[in-house]
């Protein structure tokens, strides 16, 4: 679970327990409104005004009007802080969708990458190689990537901002080490052992 998906949980959670205080005090007003009626104090508020100037009401009357406003008031107060949660609740929602779409744009890319992972350590004949890198020198220049040369053991060519690169397959005797690779930038180190998508990112973002 995301960042963003256990916000939008927690706000979903908040929101639910708001509906259930609503509702439990919905059925304290509509008690209080009975009471009202009964003591035939169900006013609006210019009868109560009236009522108040005149100087007629019971005590009865004015503790189950006081009552009955104040019940209004809480509901009102939910009211709003549902309200307030709806709308977290839908840019939270829009944050989560906006995540997925970014998972699944990299996921789309780490598979590509992977794949040209695959083919470029891939033994091929001269033809098919020709190929392959006239095709991958495409791919790359999509991304503002221009490669000059590459093969198994490198890549090397220029970073969307003009500078120069070098990607290197280490080559080591493990398993894991036949997957990563050192990528220098301008002639600097900027990590010697990370996947083959993390050493493209790095160059696509420099």
């Amino acid at each position: 679970m995301t960042l963003n998906e256990k916000k939008l949980a927690s706000t979903e959670k908040k929101l639910n327990k708001l509906y259930e205080r609503l509702n439990r005090n919905n059925e304290l007003l509509k008690k209080k409104i009975a009471k009202c009626i009964a003591l035939d104090c169900n006013w609006t508020d210019e009868e109560w005004c009236s009522h108040r100037d005149a100087n007629d009401m019971t005590d009865s009357q004015y503790s189950a009007y006081f009552s009955m406003g104040i019940q209004q008031d809480e509901i009102a107060d939910i009211q709003h802080s549902i309200d307030c949660l709806e709308k977290t609740i839908k840019k939270q929602e829009q944050k989560v969708k906006e995540d997925n779409e970014k998972n699944e744009a990299f996921q789309a890319e780490y598979n590509h990458l992977s794949n040209v992972e695959v083919n470029l350590n891939r033994v091929m004949k001269e033809n098919e190689y020709k190929e392959w890198l006239a095709q991958f020198k495409q791919d790359c220049l999509k991304d503002n990537i221009i490669v000059e040369d590459a093969c198994s053991s490198f890549i090397y060519g220029t970073t969307p901002s003009g500078k120069s690169f070098m990607i290197s397959s280490n080559d080591g005797y493990t398993e894991r080490s036949w997957h990563c690779y050192s990528v220098r930038i301008n002639g600097n180190t900027i990590f010697t052992s990370g996947e083959f998508w993390r050493v493209y990112s790095t160059v696509k973002f420099n």
